[in-house]
């Protein structure tokens, strides 16, 4: 069963794995912005926190994305 289907530029989800996938992608970032924001002076420290971890987690949603569809 596929997780995802290829749209035009991104995976969609097509299943409840590909949701659960997606939603375990956007806490992990949502627990880093929160964390980054409690130790930033402006939004330029809160990119550069946020930066190495959200790059990487959405890299790899996509990559995990592109072999389950």
């Amino acid at each position: 069963m596929k997780q995802y289907r290829k749209s035009k530029i991104i995976h969609t989800p097509a299943s409840v794995g590909g949701y659960v996938i997606d939603l375990l992608a956007m806490l992990f970032v949502l627990t880093v912005i929160i964390a980054a924001n409690q130790n930033s002076h402006s939004v330029s420290d809160m990119l550069y926190a946020i930066f190495p971890y959200a790059v990487p987690t959405f890299l790899l949603r996509e990559w995990l994305a592109s072999k389950l569809s």
